[in-house]
């Protein structure tokens, strides 16, 4: 619990840094500053900062490396959704609709991260959808939702341009 909230410390203050102290795109700033979680989040639960298992070989913290970075991606692909859709779509501060998808987001990684990256016992994706497929549903309709909503109200603007 303790290295989640410190992963989102890391992403809420590095977006808030670039977006006040550079001319960065939301966009472009929220990319980094999830990077940069992602990053932290790896480094800390394979013991850089917290020592909790025995040393790994470098093929299991590769391994860990790509579904970490690639369970993420989903994670990542919601909070700039989310956010843009917040901020655009209902006008909300852009640093309130950050810390709001959060809850989102951080519920997204713990499913993903204690399910598929670093679980001892892996569980084949099928056993998996079908023991956790309301908790799936949860996280996966709003964020179909955030999605639709974000790209029906992109394609107005784009045809109130054209």
């Amino acid at each position: 619990m303790i290295a989640g909230g410190a992963t989102t410390l890391v992403n809420l203050i590095s977006f808030y840094i670039l977006r006040i102290l550079t001319d960065l795109s939301r966009s472009t700033a929220n990319l980094i500053a999830i990077s940069l979680a992602i990053l932290f989040a790896f480094l800390q639960t394979n013991g850089l900062f917290l020592q909790r298992e025995a040393k790994k070989d470098i093929l299991t913290i590769l391994r860990e490396f790509v579904s970490f970075v690639g369970t993420r991606l989903l994670a990542m692909l919601v909070e700039v959704v989310g956010t843009n859709l917040l901020c655009d779509s209902f006008r909300c501060n852009e640093f309130l609709s950050k810390i709001v998808i959060q809850f989102f987001v951080v519920a997204i990684n713990y499913v993903f991260g204690k399910c598929f990256v670093f679980k001892k016992d892996k569980v084949p994706i099928r056993a998996f959808l079908k023991k956790n497929a309301i908790v799936l549903l949860a996280g996966v309709i709003p964020a179909c939702f955030l999605l639709g909503v974000w790209i029906a109200e992109k394609s107005d603007r784009l045809a109130a341009t054209a």
